[in-house]
């Protein structure tokens, strides 16, 4: 058996381990996921009235428009790494500590 051969079984092997473990681990998450018990994120229109979900190109559009303000709600590590230029910085968790009204531009 060549080197190579030798290296490609053994990744192939680390490879499929790796997956059975995380599947064994999270067996659970995954039945919950195929019944329908888990969202892809965690706002979805039927549960949060009053939201307006838009794409990206939509996004993209605002971004050019005068008066359009975006929430990063990210935590400030993450929003510091790399955000949309502009954006204000409201982390999830505390936004109840940040927020007040008129913390968002009106004007």
């Amino acid at each position: 058996m060549t080197n190579g051969s030798r290296i490609f079984r053994e990744a192939v092997i680390i490879g499929g381990l790796a997956v059975f473990i995380a599947c064994l681990t999270n067996f659970k998450l995954i039945i919950q996921w195929f019944q329908g018990n888990i969202s892809p994120g965690f706002l979805e229109t039927a549960t949060s009235p009053g939201i307006t979900f838009i794409s990206l190109d939509e996004a993209a559009d605002l971004l050019t428009q005068e008066g359009t303000c975006f929430i990063d709600s990210r935590s400030p590590s993450l929003y510091q790494a790399g955000h949309i230029p502009g954006a204000l910085n409201l982390p999830y968790e505390d936004f109840e500590k940040i927020f007040h009204p008129g913390l968002i531009p009106t004007s």
